[in-house]
Order: C-alpha cells, then structure tokens, then sequence
C-alpha cells in the first residue's frame, strides 16, 4: 500500500509541474504581446508627436527655400546676362549722324534753290524767292558779277525756266525802284525772248513777279 500511494503522489506533482509551466507560457506569451504592443504605441507617438512633424515641417520649409533660392539665383544671373547682351547691342549700334552723309553738308541757300524749283518756275509760274546769300538791309547792286547781279540772273533763269547756259540775257536794270528790276532774256535753243519783273524779299532774295514773253 505504501508503494502506490508513492506512485500517485508522484504522478500528482508532475501533473502539477505541467501546470505550472503552461501557466508560465502563457504569461510569458502575454508580457511579451503587451510588450509588442506598447513599444508600437509609443514608437506611433514618437513619430506623430508635434516635434517630429514640426522637424519634418521645417525641414521641408527648408529644401523648399534652398529650391527657391536657386530658382532666384538662376533668374538673376538670366536677366544679367540679358542685360548685359542687350547692353552690347546697344553699344554696337551706329548712330545715325547726319554728319556721316556728305550729301547733308548742302547750305540753306541751295536748298532753298532746290525747294523754288521744285516749286514752280517756269513762264507760268508760280514763282517763290529764290533765296539769297547777302544780307539786310539790302543793297541793290547792277555790277556785273556781284553777288546781287548773279542772284537776279538766277531769279532770270527760275523766272523763265532756261538755264543759264542757254539763257542770254540782253538787259538787265532798274525795274522803276530800288527793290525792282527788270530783265530781258532769250532762249538760245527756241529763240523765245522774256521779260522779267523781280522783286527784293527781305532776308528771301530775289522773286519773280511778271514774266512776258515777246
């Protein structure tokens, strides 16, 4: 009898040994879930905590306003280099000098000359003063080879529209006052003869009034 009841006491303490140690299993396994699971929630705080998205906020602020900077520093260094083309092109630019053309070195009295025969002339006219070199107040002056007689045998050759190389002039005087005078002409291609009445224009010159052909 003792024997056996050796053997069931045995037998009952391994049981109970059995028990213990799935007892113990399972709370390992619990400590170590619970161990899971805060260490997640906390890392989850951590990284979502206002800190950390203010960091994160302010580092990308940051990539943001080096990337603006740059974009800034691109432009600027584009419009200087614009500037600076456009600046040479400026520089390489003639100016347009009207003392580079010899043909504005022209005086006011030729192309007052020019301006009355474009004007008119001719026999019918109309007729405009033809400019004059001299000065007020005027002097008339019947030398020949003056510069007041050849601006009358000018007046003469717009008044009748001969040039002076196949105009002759027969007489040339006094028109009845000191600001008037009176021409003859004959066109030495038709034969034509012309009487001309000039009038002194103050600071104009010499302008045909009347022109009779004979």
């Amino acid at each position: 009898m003792p024997k056996k009841n050796d053997s069931y006491a045995s037998r009952s303490e391994r049981r109970k040994n059995k028990g213990f140690d799935r007892f113990l299993n399972w709370a390992i396994g619990i400590v170590v879930v619970l161990i899971v699971l805060i260490g997640g929630y906390l890392l989850f705080n951590i990284l979502h905590s206002p800190d950390t998205e203010a960091s994160t906020t302010s580092t990308n602020n940051k990539s943001h306003e080096a990337k603006s900077d740059d974009t800034q520093d691109k432009a600027k260094s584009d419009s200087e280099a614009k500037g600076t083309e456009s600046q040479d092109d400026s520089e390489n630019v003639v100016p347009n000098d009207a003392s580079q053309n010899p043909d504005d070195g022209s005086s006011a009295t030729d192309s007052d000359d020019q301006s009355n025969e474009d004007s008119g002339g001719g026999p019918k006219g109309p007729w405009k003063p033809i400019g004059t070199t001299q000065s007020e107040p005027h002097q008339t002056n019947y030398d020949e080879g003056s510069v007041d007689w050849n601006e009358r045998v000018k007046a003469l050759s717009y008044a009748t529209g001969i040039s002076e190389e196949d105009m002759t002039l027969i007489w040339l005087g006094n028109g009845g006052a000191p600001d008037k005078s009176l021409g003859k002409v004959k066109d030495k291609q038709t034969g034509k003869i012309y009487d001309v009445i000039l009038q002194w224009v103050k600071d104009k010159g010499w302008k045909p009034i009347s022109v009779d052909p004979e």
